[in-house]
């Protein structure tokens, strides 16, 4: 619970849905000792955090089973909605489909075919194998001892598949979020201008590849809230936060703080967390939760 309360403050403090999701998220339910996160290798956690802003899998996979077998369940969700999040784009379909044989056996080899079924009925250009498909746009990788087709697809493997397979399908298509960016230019210099995205929704992802493009050849990234100044972040709890000994309820009237406590235990909410906060930082903190839990 203590974690939840966390979150949200985190959330409210820095105003960005960056700090919602994470490879190694926040537990929403109660809490764990010790808390059981996977061990992420830092060559796929640009993927991961993509893949899960893609809509495709919750952020609860992150556990201790990440690394292991996935199971015919996940499968079959991860599948549908990467086969939702495609047929979004709207693509003319393949008059041409043939789906290849799968085993449905969750091998790497099995999942890799599937996936490729999704993409092949579209009319892009993924030719008729899809080993060779998945190879020559890096959404298979191999191993020092191959490709591993016939062994069983660990949860994190299938996630990255089907995360990669996405992302090259938009590209393909020429297709990302259809956002706005403000382009302003003189002789020498272009700055792109974006909104700030307190909240957000998987329809935002992938990006353009126009933007991202853009972004990889910027010189600088000047961003509203910086999140790596500590210093700044700690300024702000200081004032967020009650630490004269007082607390919320000795600020806001009666029945002020009893609809408070209806709410906290609507949502199961720690009251002595919630009363440490100052009511325009709760205000924020409550609002979070309000929308964290509509997506």
């Amino acid at each position: 619970m203590i974690k939840k309360v966390l979150k949200l403050t985190s959330g409210a403090l820095l105003g960005a849905s960056l700090m919602l999701t994470t490879v190694v998220p926040m537990i929403h339910a109660e809490e764990q000792s010790p808390p059981l996160s996977p061990s992420i290798s830092n060559r796929v956690i640009e993927t991961l955090v993509e893949g899960e802003k893609y809509g495709i899998y919750p952020t609860t996979w992150y556990d201790e089973d990440f690394h292991k077998e996935i199971s015919t369940d996940k499968v079959k969700e991860l599948l549908a909605l990467t086969e939702k999040k495609i047929a979004s784009l709207g693509l003319a379909e393949n008059k041409n489909y043939k789906p290849v044989n799968v085993k449905n056996d969750n091998t790497r080899g099995d999942i890799v075919m599937r996936l490729y079924n999704i993409v092949a009925r579209y009319d892009l250009p993924v030719g008729t194998d899809a080993i060779k498909f998945m190879k020559d746009h890096n959404i298979l990788q191999g191993y020092s001892n191959g490709l591993q087709l016939e062994y069983k697809a660990t949860t994190q493997q299938a996630v990255l598949l089907a995360s990669r397979l996405i992302k090259i399908t938009y590209e393909l298509a020429d297709q990302g979020a259809k956002g706005v960016a403000w382009v302003v230019e003189d002789e020498d210099t272009i700055v792109y201008l974006l909104g700030s995205i307190h909240l957000g929704t998987p329809d935002l992802y992938p990006f353009d590849q126009k933007l991202v493009k853009a972004f990889d050849k910027a010189d600088a990234l000047l961003v509203e809230a910086n999140i790596l100044d500590t210093k700044g972040l700690d300024y702000y709890v200081e004032k967020a936060m009650y630490s004269d000994g007082s607390t919320l309820k000795d600020t806001v009237a009666p029945e002020t703080y009893a609809k408070l406590e209806k709410v906290a235990k609507l949502y199961s909410l720690p009251m002595e967390q919630l009363t440490l906060q100052k009511p325009w930082m709760l205000s924020s903190t409550l609002s979070m939760l309000a929308m964290d839990n509509s997506f």
